[in-house]
């Protein structure tokens, strides 16, 4: 699979955190810098993230209203 190809489907499957982090973290594991597992944690945290900003962000604009 092609970094192309991944990159897709983080887009399709709607994971806009792991699509802004995947490339450096992909060549940090391709590097041998991370394992497997570890670039996996760090993919989901940075998903994690991404949701709770928005989710934030969504709240405040709403509470504006």
């Amino acid at each position: 699979m092609t970094l192309s190809q991944v990159r897709n489907r983080l887009q399709e499957l709607g994971l806009s955190g792991m699509l802004a982090s995947c490339e450096p973290i992909l060549v940090r594991l391709q590097n041998g810098e991370l394992h497997t597992l570890e670039a996996l944690d760090e993919l989901l945290d940075h998903e994690m993230r991404y949701r709770k900003e928005r989710s934030t962000v969504t709240r405040v604009m709403r509470s504006r209203r």
